[in-house]
């Protein structure tokens, strides 16, 4: 691999980090937010409309029971395959951290 091979391998693997979310693969926000400029102005133009649904798993750490904690990686992770298994093609899953 040469120098130029080396700096458009380290271009993409930036560009795909800012796209997508390191833990779960899914679209970050930027990403999301592109995709959703693009649905919401297919529906201004098309007359449709279109649903977005916001699930918050701020404290997921809550939600295990002390006796077995689930990491908190891996319950992310779980939560994103789960969902990515039961959307459409169409329908874009997405981590919105802070």
């Amino acid at each position: 691999m040469d120098d130029t091979d080396a700096t458009l391998t380290d271009r993409a693997l930036r560009a795909h980090h800012q796209l997508f979310d390191d833990l779960t693969g899914l679209p970050s926000r930027g990403l999301f937010l592109d995709r959703l400029e693009q649905v919401t102005l297919g529906a201004t133009r098309g007359g449709t409309a279109f649903a977005l649904i916001l699930i918050d798993l701020d404290y997921p750490d809550d939600y295990c029971d002390e006796a077995q904690p689930v990491p908190t990686d891996h319950l992310l992770r779980e939560v994103a395959r789960r969902l990515v298994r039961t959307a459409r093609k169409s329908d874009t899953i997405a981590r919105l951290t802070r």
